[in-house]
């Protein structure tokens, strides 16, 4: 007679390749433990700190802002003057679009303050190719320097320039908080000093 047809092997519990699946499961598992055992107490606790330190300012929307110029966090003092302002003011950028990637950091810093206040916004003009609205601008300020920037009242008839040169982004919040302070008085100090950010 022919030989015998079986179903499908089936593998117990207790066979060689099952027990040897579970042996290599407990040896990963036990590997990780044991390096983990190897980093000593300290290490191990420094790293439990800073996973917990590092949900909490998750959970809190805490950001720590490490630039060398601070571009992504405002000072206290900024954020308060950004805030009492009432008038409509335009943040204004005018430099040609070679300068853009040199410059982006700029741009960054005031996107996040034009954000504090729906009143102050933020508008570039590239001098090469926005020729119209360069001309309207400087019709109207009778100014119109590149690179720089300009804080531009809605219904006044003076802007505040801020020349970009390399100290800029070091300065910058500085320059825009005495700059809308400055607009807001008919006749403004000579000097408005902010504390912060390292200026």
């Amino acid at each position: 007679m022919g030989e015998h047809e079986t179903g499908p092997e089936v593998r117990k519990s207790g066979s060689p390749e099952v027990g040897e699946a579970a042996s290599a499961g407990k040896a990963r598992s036990g590997g990780l433990m044991a390096r983990l055992s190897g980093l000593g107490a300290r290490t191990v606790l420094f790293l439990v700190l800073m996973a917990l330190v590092v949900a909490a300012a998750d959970r809190s929307k805490l950001q720590v802002d490490w630039s060398a110029d601070h571009r992504f966090s405002l000072s206290p003092s900024l954020v308060r003057i950004l805030a009492e302002q009432t008038k409509p003011v335009e943040l204004v950028t005018i430099w040609r679009g070679d300068y853009e990637q040199d410059l982006q950091p700029l741009s960054d810093a005031l996107r996040l303050m034009a954000q504090v206040n729906p009143v102050v916004t933020l508008r570039h003009i590239d001098s090469q190719l926005d020729k119209g609205a360069l001309a309207d601008f400087k019709r109207r300020f009778q100014d119109a320097e590149e690179p720089a920037i300009y804080l531009a009242p809605a219904d006044g008839a003076r802007a505040f320039k801020i020349a970009v040169t390399t100290a800029t982004r070091q300065v910058l919040q500085r320059e825009v908080g005495g700059g809308l302070v400055a607009l807001r008085d008919a006749h403004p100090p000579q000097a408005v000093l902010l504390a912060g950010h390292g200026e």
